[in-house]
């Protein structure tokens, strides 16, 4: 059977597979920016072939209701309109929504079991994006728990998958709080399993 993101006349690149999980996805930067970048990016055959995207937030919603923020959200500011609803009926279903509190470790055990279920699904391997579309004051908490909870793994002994984590807006807001976060993250992460990006600098 033909997978959904391998449209014809499309590109399959040799990307990895992998699960990428939005904490914050009920928020503004997921719904003008995030959304519409992966629909795009399915459409054009750069996601890999193998993926699925979790959102993570503490409103409680279906996983079709979130699908349907996300359509809404795309059809108003995705640089590519109308919506292909071909590619969206097949590209809807690899979206699902996660309900917890950043603190609730029940929360974290929880989407651990449902990233495995995915893994069988959709054959990701293990692989995960941990995107943080939250308030920088989160950014501590949640990485703590990602790896209590193992949901990260030790960059140096996980060869057979991977997990990265994307900083989402301004990294500390002087010198002293930018170094305060860094030791916080270097705590739990090697520096290969981060990436940064500026809130403001990323949004063209």
């Amino acid at each position: 059977m033909e997978h959904p993101l391998e449209e014809p006349g499309r590109s399959s690149r040799n990307i990895d597979p992998c699960v990428l999980v939005i904490f914050g996805a009920t928020g503004d930067l997921t719904g003008r920016k995030l959304a519409p970048a992966l629909y795009n990016l399915g459409r054009d055959g750069m996601l890999p072939p193998n993926f699925a995207c979790v959102g993570f937030a503490r409103r409680e919603k279906s996983h079709q209701v979130f699908r349907d923020e996300v359509k809404a959200d795309i059809g108003k500011y995705s640089r590519v309109k109308p919506i292909d609803e071909a590619f969206w009926g097949h590209f809807q279903e690899q979206f699902f929504y996660h309900q917890s509190d950043f603190d609730q470790d029940s929360g974290y055990e929880a989407l651990k079991s449902f990233l495995g279920q995915l893994d069988t699904k959709f054959a990701t391997r293990g692989n995960r994006v941990f995107y943080l579309s939250v308030q920088p004051k989160y950014f501590p908490v949640i990485i703590e728990k990602l790896k209590r909870h193992g949901l990260v793994y030790n960059a140096h002994h996980a060869e057979d998958k991977w997990s990265r984590v994307i900083i989402e807006k301004p990294f500390g807001h002087d010198s002293d709080s930018a170094a305060e976060l860094q030791r916080q993250i270097s705590e739990h992460l090697d520096e290969s399993q981060v990436y940064r990006i500026d809130h403001y600098l990323g949004k063209e």
